[in-house]
């Protein structure tokens, strides 16, 4: 445990242990319940779910580290939740596409394929089409990019921008916008520069410099059409991908926060993203002690128009503050938050946060859960699955094993409090029974819907609400495909649900949740909706 002496070391395990037991000592019906790790033959880095509810989970042409500059391919392994009670990891293979997709930008595509941009290889795509169960080779970037943030839009196309990390010395800065689409490939679009997407206060803050200031952007498509970006700057923007040459313009402060990189943004609500901790700078090595933050924030878009600013309200502290952690919004609306560390670095362990954490937006507080068995630092990630629980695994691909870094070849799996009634049982889950959208069964036997349609579903028992939360993915704490969208039930057992437009929900796969008056979640049934518009490529000349 790097540089503790041993008398300090059995101290910190007994303190660990002790914590363990008290946390396992309480209700799981108020602080849920964490299993034991599922083991893997990688490190899980990069998680995205596939339309028939299984996992697919990468690491990089390593299982266990990882190259800042390289080529070749990547260690992949499937994860299935249906096999055991607490799933089963299938075995790793490679794949072969000249692409090591260790930190890429990832958007889980409309019709359920997986897209994979930059990273080591810092120009490559690839496609993972769970049809086959292969990665594909597809068209390179304009501009090489690690770290960027990438984001599905309402019309179904890749969005991506920032991305410094890769590519070795003299490769910093000029990480403008790109935009994807399967018959266009990457179109650059120049008036939205890399440079936009951060202050000169957060450039003074982050002691790496250009290298750090333009990772791991949080990018959400809204209600008004246009796409917004919520940080880690301390500063928002809209962005137009449409204009000519693409556009950007100052959406205002996120409250009184400041440069957060390495906090975690996630929409609960139409149009209502919360964001969760950070650091004023990545972390360099090991032994960086830029602290992490505690607080927290909702920006609420709604009601706001282009170029307008969204209002921004303060949602209370965490019980620990924390970076490189995950947040998971769940299907009654409140969100979890795993991981991290108390303080702004790499490759360590110490200062982890074991503690998971919920917020309730209902009275925007904070109750802390369940005890992790393993730290989830950096290179750790957390996915919604359609049970209802959450996969929290990874950790480390550690270059060494020194200063207290661990590779943590597992995964665990959450179980919230809604899982389970006041004595520790099990609760009683609603059905979805039958789902009549008028249309034909799509390739994995889903529902297909396109937006405005009005579907009939019936359940078991008495439901109140459903939410429909997209299909997603996630590395290095940003996940900026996932949403949660409420619907309104009948209270009975038959439904009527309309499905909103597509500026709320970007094509692609879904869950959608049944949830009774307790809260309590039924197993989700999955549902493709809409697909993807032809690109209207921007006139990049103006």
């Amino acid at each position: 445990m790097g540089q503790f002496n041993p008398l300090q070391r059995y101290f910190i395990l007994l303190l660990s242990s002790l914590a363990i037991v008290a946390t396992c000592a309480q209700d799981r019906s108020e602080v849920g319940e964490f299993s034991e790790p599922v083991p893997f033959g990688i490190v899980p880095v990069a998680v995205a779910n596939l339309p028939d509810g299984r996992l697919l989970t990468w690491s990089s042409q390593f299982r266990n580290t990882f190259m800042e500059i390289g080529d070749g391919m990547t260690f992949t392994e499937i994860y299935d939740p249906f096999m055991g009670p607490d799933g089963t990891a299938l075995g790793e293979f490679t794949s072969n596409t000249d692409h090591d997709m260790f930190c890429p930008g990832i958007n889980n595509l409309a019709d359920g394929r997986i897209l994979s941009a930059g990273g080591t290889t810092s120009e490559r795509t690839s496609i993972y089409d769970p049809k086959t169960g292969v990665w594909s080779v597809a068209q390179d970037m304009n501009i090489p990019r690690g770290y960027q943030g990438n984001v599905t839009l309402s019309n179904g196309a890749v969005f991506t921008v920032g991305g410094s990390w890769s590519g070795g010395a003299g490769n910093n800065g000029g990480k403008d916008a790109e935009i994807w689409s399967p018959l266009t490939g990457w179109v650059e679009l120049p008036n939205i520069t890399g440079e936009d997407i951060y202050t000169s206060n957060d450039l003074f803050l982050e002691k790496q410099g250009e290298y750090r200031v333009d990772n791991h952007i949080w990018l959400w498509p809204a209600s008004n059409g246009k796409l917004f970006h919520a940080g880690p700057s301390e500063r928002m923007h809209w962005i137009d991908t449409e204009a000519p040459g693409g556009e950007i313009v100052d959406a205002g402060p996120r409250g009184g926060d400041t440069y957060s990189m390495k906090g975690t943004t996630v929409m609960f609500d139409v149009d209502k993203i919360l964001k969760v901790g950070g650091a004023e700078s990545y972390g360099a090595d090991f032994s960086s002690n830029t602290p992490a933050k505690d607080n927290s924030y909702v920006i609420d878009l709604n009601g706001t128009g282009y170029g307008e600013f969204p209002n921004v309200t303060f949602a209370g502290n965490l019980a620990f503050n924390r970076t490189m952690h995950n947040s998971t919004v769940l299907p009654d609306g409140t969100v979890l938050v795993t991981g991290g560390l108390d303080r702004g670095a790499v490759f360590t362990d110490q200062g982890s946060r074991l503690e998971a954490e919920l917020f309730d937006p209902t009275n925007n507080s904070w109750t802390t859960m369940a005890l992790m068995h393993e730290a989830r630092t950096y290179h750790s990630v957390a996915i919604l699955m359609t049970d209802g629980r959450v996969f929290v695994g990874g950790g480390g691909l550690c270059n060494n094993l020194l200063n207290g870094c661990e590779n943590h070849f597992n995964a665990e799996i959450y179980s919230p409090p809604y899982l389970f009634n006041s004595d520790n049982s099990l609760a009683e889950r609603p059905v979805i029974t039958n789902i009549n959208t008028g249309n034909a069964a799509g390739y994995y036997e889903e529902a297909v819907v396109d937006y405005g349609d009005v579907i009939e579903v019936t359940t078991d028992s008495d439901v109140t609400e459903f939410s429909l939360i997209r299909f997603s993915a996630a590395t290095h704490s940003t996940n900026n495909e996932q949403r949660r969208i409420p619907l309104t039930g009948s209270g009975s057992r038959t439904h009527q649900l309309t499905i909103p437009n597509r500026n709320l929900l970007p094509p692609g796969y879904y869950m959608l949740f049944a949830l009774d008056a307790n809260g309590v979640p039924s197993v989700a049934k999955t549902i493709k909706i809409g697909s993807a518009l032809p690109l209207d490529v921007p006139n990049t000349n103006l």
